[in-house]
């Protein structure tokens, strides 16, 4: 049996990080275990589908982690601008880098490469042992200890991570309740080319059935889109044929770049709001999706994650400081009171914000008009809103700052 002072279970972008994290801050001998066998090599030539918006708060995370420049050799999509506009109204809103003096709003990243970064990284590091694949079959607790067993291995530690994805198997095994609400929506995403260039630019429509996003791509032209639609309008758009579609799409986007040239294969999952009724136990601990789950919206459930993340492992190292016991109950009750309230924040912003566009009442699309139009043309507001989704604010865990 291998001994460790903490077992991640789940090698997504997430888990790793938290690997990365506590290896960088901490001592601690860390196994990180994952399900699948270790990724096939990806054809680069292609974009792949499943995208993510890093907030600059999670580039400084990879920067601080030593991956971003391993993700910047393969490519990145810095987006300098962002502009939303209502399909009901004549509301609009925009972002702009230089109003923040930051050198971006973001990075498009394709979910691929973050994580070939993450691995590649965790090989540095003697004290993480990455198990892969590891399937947990069985969990025992014996006194202070987890054992976590497969079929042919045993893993034996001190504190558990559960960074096992929306549907957690081991949140479910503790018995951790969710509070779980279906968004109404699915989303659909595929990556497109288009006629006019994107202009470095972040587009959001919202329209009565659902938001849809484009989001830059790095050679001027692709766009990653995301279109949220209600259960069944996107059961019909997934079922056209691709000219259909592709004719839909541009009128959804008033043809604000043109035509769409061409268009890959399309993706469909349904979008449930998590949030879990307790983040942590006594040496047992919830991070990213199997924490809580969020609207693609905002573009901020994986930066939720990679906070929780480097959150975890700066209370941790903290504790190690002083001696105490960093996997007691007390100790991870401060992780989940910072991350538990930054999520049911976000959560519940974006449950406000789909709620306002997803109505056609006459009242509320003249709400909407005011309060983009007044936002886009206060300072206060635009720079408020702007911080918090850039990640700037002044809370942020040591890893998620500039250095």
């Amino acid at each position: 049996m291998k001994k460790y002072d903490v077992a991640i279970v789940g090698g997504g972008i997430v888990g790793v990080t938290a690997a990365l994290a506590l290896a960088h801050t901490t001592t601690l001998s860390i196994a990180l275990l994952e399900a699948k066998p270790v990724a096939l090599p990806i054809d680069t030539n292609v974009y792949a589908g499943r995208v993510s918006a890093l907030a600059l708060s999670s580039q400084f995370i990879l920067q601080n982690l030593g991956c971003w420049d391993v993700i910047a050799a393969h490519r990145i999509s810095p987006y300098h601008k962002m502009h939303v506009w209502d399909e009901g109204s004549a509301g609009k809103m925009t972002f702009d880098a230089d109003f923040f003096y930051t050198p971006a709003l973001g990075y498009i990243v394709e979910d691929w490469i973050t994580h070939a970064a993450l691995i590649q990284q965790i090989k540095t590091y003697a004290a993480i042992d990455y198990f892969a694949p590891f399937q947990v079959q069985h969990v025992n607790r014996q006194a202070e200890k987890f054992v976590l067993a497969d079929t042919t291995d045993q893993i034996e530690a001190t504190l558990l991570i559960a960074a096992d994805g929306g549907a957690s198997g081991l949140r479910h095994y503790f018995n951790i309740a969710v509070n779980q609400m279906d968004y109404g929506q699915s989303a659909i995403v595929a990556t497109v080319k288009t006629a006019l260039p994107h202009q470095q630019t972040a587009w959001q429509r919202f329209l009565s059935t659902g938001p849809l996003a484009f989001l830059p791509l790095n050679d001027g032209y692709h766009c990653s889109i995301v279109w949220s639609a209600d259960h069944g309008e996107a059961e019909k758009l997934m079922h056209l044929q691709m000219d259909d579609f592709q004719c839909r799409l541009e009128v959804a986007f008033e043809h604000k770049l043109g035509r769409v040239e061409s268009i890959s294969e399309r993706q469909c999952f349904p979008l449930i709001k998590r949030q879990a009724k307790n983040y942590s136990l006594s040496q047992f601990v919830l991070i990213g999706d199997a924490a809580h789950t969020i609207h693609p919206l905002a573009g901020q459930g994986l930066n939720l994650g990679l906070l929780d993340a480097v959150t975890l492992a700066e209370i941790i190292a903290q504790q190690l400081t002083k001696n105490a016991n960093f996997a007691s109950q007390k100790v991870l009750r401060r992780y989940e009171r910072w991350r538990k309230s930054e999520a049911n924040t976000m959560q519940n912003m974006v449950g406000f914000l789909k709620n306002m566009f997803g109505t056609e009442r006459k009242s509320m699309r003249t709400l909407r008009e005011w309060g983009l139009n007044c936002s886009n043309q206060s300072t206060t507001i635009k720079r408020f809103l702007g911080k918090y989704a850039l990640g700037l604010r002044d809370d942020m865990p040591l890893l998620a700052r500039e250095k």
